[in-house]
């Protein structure tokens, strides 16, 4: 009895078990009706939702079966078996199945279920996307950097469909559609991608999802500039500035608004030339695609002359300067070693007049702040006004006024014959005629040292005997023209002519080693000469041992030269000589409480005019006194003989 039971029982299990399989296949085919999450990575948990999942009758744990979830890949078409989590019902259920994503296939798959009776999801047209990913190449740079986005599954194959097909590309400052590089701005951050992607193949633009893709950090390195001030410099120069991060480009603004000018640029330097109308004061750099601008290194730039008209002149000519820079204050021009009348000062414009003082040479400008530029050398050429007495007789001394005829004595002509200038100033020039002249209208030019000639004046000469002509009272001198026998100095005396030269030593007696004033006054027919070269000389001396301050100048406008002497510190008397043109005077100093007279040779570079006395005249007046106690004693042995 017991084995019949057994037997019926058995019997019954096997035909539920038959009525249960048979159920399986006969139930209705799984149908998907949506995934999550729609964007996945391999590993991650995928939940299928949808109806006849897995048995019909018992779930996935009936008799033992389970469904299959199967990921065809979109790009090579193969098909990847998934893992389900678990049989439980809370992994595995008609309704719901979670498996995990196999690897195996790229950008994206279709996603289909079996059945544990072997019925295949009625419809696959569900579809995953694969995480895209992202890096930025380099990860940090300067402004223009050119960065590349490296990634995989960009764009993935489930792509939204137009117009839901832009990738979008956001950073600090940059929000548009992706590009494969980018340059950044001025600020550091995360980049990211945004993109949105189809998730049902049948509707593609229904229930899109959007991807966000992290790219990773850029740090920006900003620019800087190095602000050590810039000197020197002048319009057209060439200019650098240093720094770092400069990128690729950009400009340079002077104050003012100018900008710099051929421009070499690179991330460390920057090249450029100053423009015309640049002024001195900070720099403004500004690198393209860095917003702020950076504050640059000061600049002060020197004045620079362009042109000076006209290139020669006499006093008084009007002479003008153009260049850049000179600055709206007013400076000073110096031309020949002289300083000019400035009649006007502008930026880029200057005007002065030329002075009777100037001499051919260098122009300057000095700016009110004390920097210079050389301007070119400027010309004089010397202007004659007037002969003070025409129809005069050969031989005779004639007087040319002028300007601009310069200290230093130069040459004359008339008509084709030489004449000999006796004293010659800037305004003014005795000259004697050659007595070989014969009666006649001749041109008279005067031409300067500097070798400028002048215009010509008409000269007549008339019939009748040769005039005498002044004579030097310079040359060749000795003892006794100064010093009588009882040692007194005494001037030689005046010779009749229209110049009349005088020298006076303040003091006629100084401790030996001394110093004193010396005052040379020139005068033309009773009028002070301006301008005219005054050189002084040691006569006689002790020692040579004694300076001039100055040795050589010009008289002033009153016809004075000044200067000071130090007389030798060996005791004894000295002679000092002045001279302009063919004139002289002297004067005389006696040098007490040094050291006593020796032999000696006055050195010929202290300008003694060639004469050289082999001692002192205190020494000589004790020799010639000792000759001629000698003489008279040898007269006298010769007597009593």
């Amino acid at each position: 009895m017991e084995r019949v039971v057994r037997a019926l029982l058995l019997a019954c299990l096997a035909s539920l078990s038959a009525v249960a399989g048979q159920a399986s296949y006969l139930g209705p085919a799984p149908t998907i009706t949506g995934l999550s999450p729609w964007v996945v990575s391999a590993g991650d948990v995928l939940t299928v939702s949808g109806t006849d999942l897995a048995n019909s009758l018992g779930g996935c744990t009936a008799f033992g079966t389970a469904p299959t979830v199967y990921f065809t890949g979109l790009e090579d078409g193969a098909d990847h078996q998934g893992q389900l989590v678990g049989t439980d019902s809370s992994n595995c259920t008609n309704s719901m199945l979670k498996v995990v994503v196999p690897s195996g296939f790229s950008g994206g798959a279709r996603v289909y279920v079996v059945d544990p009776g072997g019925q295949r999801s009625k419809n696959d047209n569900f579809e995953i996307t694969l995480q895209p990913t992202a890096t930025l190449t380099p990860a940090s740079g300067q402004v223009g950097t050119i960065v590349t986005i490296n990634g995989s599954n960009l764009p993935p194959p489930t792509l939204a469909p137009a117009p839901y097909n832009e990738m979008n590309f956001t950073y600090p400052g940059i929000n548009s559609s992706l590009p494969s590089s980018f340059q950044p701005g001025d600020t550091s951050g995360s980049a990211q991608i945004t993109l949105h992607v189809s998730t049902d193949a049948d509707n593609p633009s229904a229930n899109l999802q959007t991807v966000t893709v992290p790219a990773g950090s850029y740090q920006f390195l900003p620019p800087s500039v190095n602000t050590t001030p810039i000197a020197g410099k002048g319009v057209g120069d060439q200019v650098t500035i240093s720094g770092a991060n400069l990128g690729s480009g950009g400009s340079v603004t002077f104050t003012g608004g100018l900008h710099g000018q051929s421009l070499n640029w690179s991330s460390s330097l920057v090249a450029m030339t100053i423009p015309a109308g640049a002024q001195d004061g900070p720099l403004t750099v500004r690198v393209s695609g860095y917003g702020p601008a950076v504050a640059g290194p000061t600049i002060t730039i020197s004045p620079r002359v362009k042109a000076m008209t006209p290139a020669s002149g006499s006093a008084g000519t009007a002479v003008s300067i153009s260049g850049y820079n000179f600055g709206g204050s007013a400076g000073k021009v110096t031309a020949g070693g002289v300083d000019e009348a400035v009649s006007s000062w502008a930026d880029q414009a200057i005007a002065f007049t030329l002075s009777g003082d100037t001499d051919s040479g260098a122009v300057s400008i000095t700016r009110a702040d004390g920097l210079t530029a050389v301007a070119p050398s400027i010309s004089i050429v010397p202007r004659l006004d007037k002969i003070e007495s025409n129809n005069v007789k050969a031989g005779a001394p004639i007087v040319i006024d002028g300007v601009s005829l310069g200290a230093a004595i130069g040459t004359a002509r008339v008509g084709s014959s030489a004449a000999t200038p006796q004293l010659w100033s800037r305004t003014s020039v005795l000259l004697a005629l050659p007595t070989s002249l014969a009666p006649g209208t001749y041109p008279v030019v005067l031409t300067s040292a500097a070798g400028a000639a002048s215009n010509a004046l008409s000269l007549t000469v008339v019939p009748g005997p040769a005039s005498p002509a002044p004579t030097s009272s310079a040359g060749g001198h000795s003892p006794s023209q100064f010093i009588d026998n009882n040692h007194q100095f005494h001037k030689p005396p005046k010779t009749e002519s229209p110049v009349q030269l005088s020298l006076t030593a303040a003091s006629h007696q100084l401790k030996a080693g001394g110093s004193c004033d010396l005052t040379v006054l020139l005068s033309l027919n009773g009028k002070p000469v301006s301008g005219a070269e005054v050189k002084l000389r040691m006569l006689f001396t002790p020692g040579d041992d004694f300076t001039f301050t100055p040795e050589t100048g010009t008289t002033d406008a009153t016809g004075t030269f000044r200067a000071t002497v130090t007389i030798s510190k060996t005791s004894g008397d000295s002679i000092i000589q002045a001279e302009s043109g063919i004139f002289s005077d002297q004067d005389h100093i006696v040098g007490t409480g040094g050291t006593a007279p020796v032999l000696s040779t006055v050195n010929p570079a202290a300008n003694t005019g060639g004469i050289v006395p082999l001692m002192g005249l205190g020494a000589l007046a004790l020799l010639l006194v000792g000759l001629g106690l000698w003489l008279n004693l040898r007269s006298g042995r010769t007597a009593s003989a």
